[in-house]
């Protein structure tokens, strides 16, 4: 088990080191209301130099080397993508008790909202649109060897213009 957690450690360690430019000033971001909750983590709308933001915290009683590793590469992703179809990311904070991810906030929500406040009742041409704009995304994850892992209504986002 020793050599389990020190592995664990050492891959956290060697993590944080390559996430380092990408570390943020977390004094300068402004947390406001709770918009969404999922099964390892709590998500807030927020402020960073006065732009909206997304924050993204992994919840502190699921935090353990795995949960750490698992988070670090999420945002060795995240910082990785480049796509209109994919969410925008900003930063992280990885060094503080408290982990957490800022993305690009999306205003228009999530799909799943969406479709059910509109009684899944949508014009044909906005659903083409966002078939398309899912299928362009994961067209390019795949095209760079990720695999989403969690993709439903609920983990789809909308910006402002739908």
């Amino acid at each position: 088990l020793s050599n389990l957690t020190s592995s664990a450690s050492e891959r956290i360690s060697e993590l944080q080191e390559k996430i380092g430019e990408s570390e943020f000033d977390r004094d300068l971001l402004q947390i406001e209301e709770k918009i969404a909750s999922g099964s390892s983590g709590d998500l807030y709308r927020g402020t960073y130099l006065d732009v909206d933001v997304a924050i993204k915290f992994l919840r502190t009683e699921h935090v353990n080397d795995n949960s750490k590793v698992e988070f670090l590469q999420e945002i060795m992703i995240l910082r990785s993508v480049n796509h209109e179809n994919v969410v925008r990311f900003y930063g992280a904070c990885t060094k503080q008790r408290k982990y957490l991810i800022v993305t690009e906030y999306m205003a228009g929500g999530n799909l799943y909202d969406f479709l059910h406040k509109h009684n899944n009742t949508l014009e044909l041409s906005l659903i083409l649109r966002i078939a398309i704009g899912i299928s362009k995304g994961m067209d390019y994850l795949h095209q760079n060897n990720i695999i989403h892992r969690d993709l439903k209504s609920a983990n789809l986002l909308i910006g402002d213009g739908q």
